[in-house]
């Protein structure tokens, strides 16, 4: 086994590309089946861009060091692209047999690591071929394995090829020219997911998540319009759009006399923008909604792009009302140093510490760890990604304020929302462990 000194010359690739050639005809000549797994590192470019280009090389060596680790001796790993390698699987029994492979690597990425003194996870999106079901020749397996890769999502973080996911990706050419009249002719829709404060189990607030519902395409994943929009200098647009919208359909939801806040997700461009408070202010007396009904989400990410212009602006919201959430809370710049000035008024903790903190003890000792900095500090704590009974019951006896994910319930659209908030009469038992 050995990873190929990084490189992003079309040398390297085609060097890259005769090496999975030789294991194709070994693997033909053995009549076996072979498997190709690509492994993006999808936060590579935004670690270059916020801590530096030392902190995407060690990042690179981490993933590879990883990938190592649980490959078979006969295996192969190389890095084919500035930010993307390879798998040479042999000996590939059938599909399962690949897809416990991709487990294997992602679970080995959900551990975190430290770069330049920061605690972060390396995101990691992965595509499936198989020799010779999806493909006969060097060029024809990449192809199916890249069309998979772009059909994986941040929930399902692997795919298997299927035809399907090559129409899915031919089908998205041209799509950034459409971007316009999903906004003007109704083609976008917020859906909103429940936040529910703790221990009670009581709505609290709801997450404005966009979603784009294409007339002929059908639904188009945000993972990909969001990224297109900030490529294509959208983003503006889109969140005024989900502004405005999750503003005026505050309004009509049945609240029951109940404080109810929308939080909407905001990208590092747009709030160090010098009018973004102002603009946010405007969007509050328009649709009449008191400024304690809103909350302004920014990442760790966001906020140490240009510390000056985002803390000025945040805090120019935080005076007026607003509240501001610091999102996926721990996975960056999580300091002292700067978190004592932060003009935030809740911490949302990554889901990557809620997901394995019952089976990992450091990530439950993070998330502990996080709920009492933020209280002393006078701040509320949120935790996504809650999936089971057991992990909110943990988050109970912890202290931790606000409850959001699945297991209370998926995001849904405004009529949804509506008639779940009017339903919803009784809140789900909390069972606490007994060596909680």
């Amino acid at each position: 086994m050995s990873t190929a000194v990084p490189t992003t010359s079309k040398t390297g690739f085609t060097a890259y590309m005769e090496v999975l050639g030789h294991y194709l005809e070994a693997s033909g000549a053995k009549d076996e089946q072979f498997g190709l797994i690509l492994v993006d590192l999808d936060n590579l470019r935004r670690t270059n861009t916020s801590m530096g280009y030392e902190a995407g090389r060690q990042m690179l060596v981490e993933a590879a060091r990883r990938l190592e680790a649980v490959c078979r001796p006969r295996d192969r790993v190389i890095q084919y692209s500035d930010q993307g390698f390879a798998l040479l699987l042999t000996g590939m029994h059938n599909q399962e047999h690949a897809e416990l492979a991709a487990n294997k690597i992602w679970r080995e990425f959900a551990e975190h690591v430290d770069i330049l003194g920061h605690r972060m996870v390396i995101e990691v999106s992965m595509g499936i071929a198989l020799f010779p079901m999806h493909g006969r020749d060097a060029q024809s397996l990449m192809q199916a394995a890249e069309a998979a890769q772009f059909s994986a999502s941040s929930t399902m973080h692997w795919q298997v090829y299927t035809p399907s996911v090559t129409e899915e990706a031919t089908g998205l050419v041209g799509i950034e020219s459409e971007l316009d009249e999903a906004i003007t002719q109704g083609q976008l829709e917020m859906h909103y997911q429940p936040k529910l404060q703790l221990p009670d189990c009581t709505p609290t607030g709801v997450e404005a998540l966009m979603r784009w519902f294409h007339p002929t395409r059908g639904p188009v994943r945000p993972d990909i319009f969001i990224d297109m929009a900030e490529r294509i200098g959208k983003m503006e647009d889109l969140t005024w759009f989900a502004l405005n919208s999750s503003l005026r359909q505050l309004r009509d939801w049945p609240l029951a006399g109940r404080p109810f806040n929308v939080a909407i997700n905001v990208t590092p461009g747009i709030v160090q923008k010098e009018d973004f408070a102002e603009i946010v202010c405007n969007a509050l007396q328009v649709w009449d909604v008191d400024p304690g009904q809103l909350t302004i989400e920014v990442t760790e990410t966001a906020l140490m792009k240009k510390p000056e212009a985002s803390f000025r602006t945040l805090a120019r919201l935080r005076d007026k009302g607003v509240r501001i959430s610091i999102d996926d809370f721990g996975t960056g710049y999580s300091s002292l140093a700067y978190f004592k000035n932060i003009p935030a008024t809740e911490l949302k903790i990554d889901r990557s510490f809620v997901f394995r903190m019952l089976e990992n003890p450091g990530d439950r000792k993070i998330v502990q760890t996080v709920i009492d900095l933020a209280h002393n500090f006078g701040l509320k704590v949120v935790a996504e990604g809650i999936e089971n009974e057991e992990t909110n019951a943990a988050l109970v006896a912890m202290g931790c304020d606000i409850a959001q994910g699945y297991y209370h319930a998926k995001p849904m659209n405004h009529e949804a929302l509506s008639r779940w908030l009017t339903d919803y009469t009784t809140p789900k038992p909390v069972r606490i462990a007994a060596d909680a």
